[in-house]
């Protein structure tokens, strides 16, 4: 893992040595983004019909920034900022009421809350952009997660990121509105493993995994 990091950081930060001289104009990249999603699920008598309990309701929104300097003519590197909250409950379908209102059970679920930072490398080619960021820091708020306790125990203090797996990638492209000002919108694919809560192991040395892909619509401001 020390390898692989020192790799990175030797491929984002050399990089800006060797090409900073050959470059006669240098810029400085700031975005802003944000990313969200919504599933529900129901059950009627008929379509129509009056709702009563959802089986699934989850919703994620999500706040994206980052920082770069365009170190060559298709390359910048620099530091991201993510911060996500959800909420997602299920159940299980058991009948309706008198009214004709879905009834569920055994529900579960919860809220969660998660920030990322680390660096990042972004690629641009024309009006395609492609971004490969690493977590270098990160947590999880999870009340969703109490069947994951730490080695003491513990099942309300939040998820810490293990540093040796934690990727972001995303893919997309970029119109112009104004000159310095793009709008850009991305598919944005993340890849994590959490390994401890408030310092302590989880339990039985495991270790809670999560993936997800998500749009991210934003601006991107060159100075």
């Amino acid at each position: 893992m020390n390898k692989l990091l020192i790799i990175f950081f030797v491929s984002c930060f050399g990089n800006i040595l060797l090409y900073s001289q050959t470059e006669s104009e240098h810029k400085f990249i700031t975005e802003a983004g944000i990313t969200f999603s919504h599933f529900q699920q129901q059950v009627k008598t008929e379509i129509g019909a009056e709702r009563g309990e959802r089986l699934t309701n989850e919703f994620q929104i999500g706040l994206y920034t980052a920082g770069a300097y365009r170190f060559y003519e298709f390359f910048a590197a620099g530091i991201y900022l993510r911060y996500d909250r959800g909420q997602r409950q299920l159940a299980n379908f058991d009948g309706f009421d008198q009214s004709g209102k879905t009834l569920v059970k055994d529900r579960i679920g919860g809220t969660y809350t998660e920030f990322w930072t680390g660096p990042v490398v972004h690629f641009f080619y024309k009006q395609l952009k492609a971004s490969f960021g690493y977590g270098l820091f990160g947590f999880r708020q999870d009340t969703a997660r109490k069947d994951i306790p730490s080695t003491t125990g513990d099942v309300e203090s939040a998820f810490k990121l293990d540093p040796s797996f934690a990727w972001l990638f995303s893919l997309g492209g970029s119109f112009s509105v104004i000159e310095s000002l793009d709008i850009l919108f991305s598919i944005e694919y993340r890849a994590r493993y959490y390994n401890s809560r408030d310092g302590n192991k989880l339990a039985n040395d495991i270790n809670h995994g999560t993936q997800s892909i998500s749009p991210l619509f934003g601006v991107v401001y060159s100075f």
